[in-house]
């Protein structure tokens, strides 16, 4: 018999330990999707068949794993060998009886004969979650992200094509590698475990004790929307919380922003990625209720297992789910001693992010695109990528650490990194944007932090150092003369990217003023349909946007805030309650968004100017109105229309077509200028940057980009009005210094990135002075 019902799967040697912990949480009354399991005594049926087995070590006979282009062809002749070998049909048929009763109850399936042929034939196919249960003989092997794992598979041809991928995972390049790498041979074995699929409005993965700090009187839940695979894969930096395991107490909360979710299509059923609403991007994933219910539902399966656990769960119409249970692999690690890292306490670091692998590392950036950049990377360098990726186990034993701009500490690279003993940082947003390749870098994965090495000096018995003389210029000015570093004083103004109206007193001061605040969460709270609001009931609207936007202009005032008026794309309008009609686009970036929608329909458009004008009356004339998404004179045109008192009004530079005709836009009346450096640069060289075929194509400096900012600049320098830049990445060295060259007035950047952009800013004017000085000799 190869298949076992999923409570009645208590061999370990049979089922892996994952489905052993299910089996076992499922008898202890803990909420498991129901399901069924696939023995490793079918793989090994299978892999015998035709002397496969024999074909696979042959295959596999003298090969060097670290050689990664011999490892990538071998693995993809042996997972074509599996994918094209066929299950026997007996095992077909038990496997399809046991994925036809997930379909009806336990008392249905209990009544047997007749009456279960009836209520099956009459039952649709199940939609089921197909994963990896591998039996391994150490308990310090979690095999975290090397064997698939698949969503929303219905029917049994469909289950049968997963359960041969599952298997043929076992040969992928990560796998092998990793097995060659803690010692385990022979034949590898696994169980696959079917469950029913779940439709989840938001997951997570929880680590009853921290795996970063080995403290087991912590334990990490991290959240998100949608699938847990969106964490797992580290495509998102996941909403964390650090508990006390004993109380419940939330000791920690970081809220991060989650752009991606990976949910099922409700046209295809096929499971897709797509960008989570604006809405949801800053909000909670997780009420304190549903924290606490988690809190206890983990208590609850490390008493049914025995040991600390990396448990995976979901919630679907407000019920939890317990997915996974697999031992924590990593807690007998030793921790570095955090004074190794050499780096002053004074010293402000280059990047900051979230220590996922404990360890410190001292050598070059190596920032690669994806993975046909693997050979790239040199034994010794420091690994700088935008996400996870299963490709780049092969190179965890030849870098001496690790960065990624997304992900959280329980992310599979993140757990694979332990077990490797690499250091690594995850959730850093921004490292392969900020970090150059090549460049020299101090990784401290105890704090999570990323410093530029201080050049150490060489002193020579005649005064010179590192063999260049230390006799000051006395043509250029002493260093002191000019403004130090860190105290905030620049020519270029550092304003703020903000999603909502709120802002600290410290902050507030410490800041030139708000480059951006984006429409979107503020009209959307709470569950707010704002087009319905502005149909029904305006002045509720009126009295949302002047009421907060008015707190936030008193306490920066006299500083200015650029408002830019709603831009929901059409995915994210669908999503709102009451929006079924709103079209489905095949690409919602080009699309009926932004000041389009606005004089289409105008009612929200109506009620934006309306409490500007309240302020406005109020005194309150530090706020700017700017118009997303614009692309001629005459919409421009269209909405001065609608304004019926005077306003600052300024143009987003989303588009190409508004780049261009700057010099049109500025003599029709603008006071603003703000370019969108991440919208302008996709829609100018046709790139979406988070298509992973074709990111690398993507370029903020690409010189098209650079042409187009110039032209922008220079236009609206010629006619008097003020231009400034965003983006929602932060802008790396070789930006800012070329935009402060161009002549940019302000830069806007996230809250987090502020203190390290005006340092940035201050050190770039400081180096354009002293090359114009010299220059002038």
């Amino acid at each position: 018999m190869y298949t076992l019902s999923l409570d009645k799967a208590e061999d370990s040697k049979r089922v892996g330990s994952k489905a052993l912990n299910l089996s076992r949480a499922l008898k202890a009354g803990l909420p498991v999707p129901g399901g069924f399991v696939l023995t490793s005594d079918a793989y090994a049926r299978f892999i015998s068949l035709d002397k496969l087995w024999d074909r696979v070590k042959g295959i596999l006979e003298g090969l060097d794993p670290e050689n990664i282009r011999e490892l990538r062809e071998k693995s993809r002749e042996i997972r074509g060998l599996i994918l094209n070998s066929e299950i026997p049909d007996s095992m077909k048929k038990e496997i399809k009886e046991a994925y036809d009763g997930l379909a009806v109850s336990r008392e249905v399936k209990d009544a047997g004969g007749k009456a279960l042929d009836f209520i099956k034939a009459g039952r649709g196919e199940s939609f089921v979650a197909v994963r990896s249960s591998v039996v391994a003989e150490e308990a310090s092997n979690s095999f975290a992200g090397q064997t698939f794992s698949l969503m929303n598979v219905i029917g049994s041809g469909n289950l049968f094509n997963s359960i041969k991928l599952c298997w043929s995972s076992l040969f992928s390049p990560e796998a092998i590698y990793y097995r060659r790498n803690r010692g385990i041979s022979g034949l590898p074995l696994m169980a696959v475990v079917v469950q029913r699929m779940l439709d989840p409005e938001k997951s997570g993965i929880i680590f009853t004790a921290n795996p970063s700090t080995n403290d087991i009187g912590r334990m990490v839940i991290e959240g998100s929307w949608g699938l847990g695979e969106s964490i797992v894969s580290g495509i998102v930096n996941p909403d964390e919380y650090i508990l006390n395991k004993d109380t419940g107490e939330i000791l920690e909360k970081t809220l991060n922003k989650k752009f991606w979710q990976y949910t099922k299509d409700a046209l295809t059923g096929k499971t897709i990625k797509e960008r989570v609403t604006s809405s949801k991007v800053h909000a909670n994933v997780l009420t304190e209720q549903e924290i606490k219910k988690l809190w206890e539902l983990s208590k609850k399966v490390e008493e049914v297992t025995g040991r600390p656990q990396d448990i995976e769960w979901s919630i679907a119409r407000n019920r939890i789910y317990l997915l996974q249970a697999r031992p924590i692999t990593t807690l007998n690690r030793e921790m570095p001693d955090p004074a190794q890292a050499g780096v002053p306490e004074s010293q402000t670091p280059l990047l900051k992010g979230i220590a996922a692998s404990p360890g410190f590392a001292r050598a070059r950036a190596r920032i690669i695109a994806d993975s046909n950049e693997l050979e790239r990377v040199e034994p010794g360098d420091i690994l700088v990528v935008k996400k996870a990726n299963p490709d780049y186990t092969p190179l965890l034993k030849r870098v001496s650490g690790l960065v990624l701009d997304t992900g959280g500490r329980n992310s599979y690279m993140a757990t694979i990194s332990r077990e490797f003993q690499v250091p690594c940082i995850v959730g850093t947003e921004n490292a392969t944007t900020i970090l150059r390749d090549g460049q020299e870098i101090i990784l401290d994965a105890v704090n999570g932090k990323i410093y530029q090495p201080v050049p150490r000096p060489n002193p020579q018995p005649d005064g010179t150092v590192n063999g260049a003389t230390a006799t000051p210029d006395p043509g250029i000015p002493d260093a002191e003369k000019l403004p130090a570093l860190g105290e905030g004083i620049t020519a270029t103004e550092v304003r703020l990217n903000l999603a909502l109206p709120e802002l600290d007193e410290n902050t507030a001061k410490l800041c030139d003023g708000i480059g951006i605040l984006g429409a979107e969460r503020l009209l959307t709270g709470e569950g707010r349909n704002p087009f319905e609001t502005a149909r029904t009931n305006p002045q509720e609207l009126i009295q949302l946007i002047s009421s907060r936007l008015g707190t936030l202009a008193k306490l920066l005032y006299p500083k200015p805030i650029c408002y830019r008026s709603l831009d929901l794309s059409t995915d994210e309008v669908r999503n709102l309650e009451g929006e079924d009609e709103t079209p489905r686009e095949s690409n919602p970036l080009l699309g009926w968004r932004g000041l389009r929608r606005s004089l289409d329909q105008p009612e929200i458009f109506k009620c934006e100017v309306q409490a500007l004008k309240k302020l406005s009356q109020e005194g309150l004339n530090n706020i700017t109105l700017l118009l997303p998404f614009i692309s001629t004179i005459q919409e421009l045109r269209d909405a001065k229309s609608l304004i019926d008192f005077p306003l600052k009004l300024g143009i987003v530079i989303d588009t190409p077509s508004s780049a261009l005709s700057i010099g049109d836009f500025c003599q029709e009346g603008i006071s603003h200028a703000s370019i969108n450096l991440g919208s302008l640069s996709q829609l100018t060289l046709g790139v979406d940057r988070e298509n992973p075929e074709i990111s690398k194509l993507y370029s903020e400096t690409d010189p098209s980009v650079m042409r187009l900012v110039r032209h922008v600049i220079n236009g609206c320098r010629k006619h008097k009005v003020e231009v400034s830049v965003f983006s929602d990445v932060n802008l790396g060295p070789e930006m800012i210094e070329r935009l402060i060259a161009l002549g940019i007035r302000s830069i806007s950047v996230d809250r987090n990135s502020l203190e390290n952009m005006k340092t940035s800013i201050a050190r770039t004017e400081r180096k354009l002075l002293l090359e114009k000085i010299r220059n002038q000799k």
